[in-house]
């Protein structure tokens, strides 16, 4: 997602908490949907840039820099 490619993954629920967006999700286990939707990304650019640009949102949510912010904010909350 850091370097703004889609992901494409097994729909489990844990994906749903961490990427709202810029994922396509697929059953669990299905090969054919799997690649079926990979081919759908490669033939829609507009797709493709759509997520291109959500995935990289998500990616800078969860950079190194803020994440350490949000657990020096918590860790000051929890001392005081």
């Amino acid at each position: 997602m850091c370097c703004g490619v889609p992901v494409v993954a097994w729909d489990l629920p844990v994906y749903n908490e961490i990427f709202p967006k810029g994922m396509i999700q697929v059953p669990e286990g299905d090969i054919n949907v799997f690649s079926d939707v990979l081919l759908n990304l490669l033939d829609n650019k507009h797709l493709l840039n759509k997520m291109s640009k959500e995935a990289t949102e998500i990616a800078l949510m969860y950079n190194w820099e803020k994440i350490a912010e949000q657990e020096e904010e918590i860790i000051k909350e929890v001392v005081k």
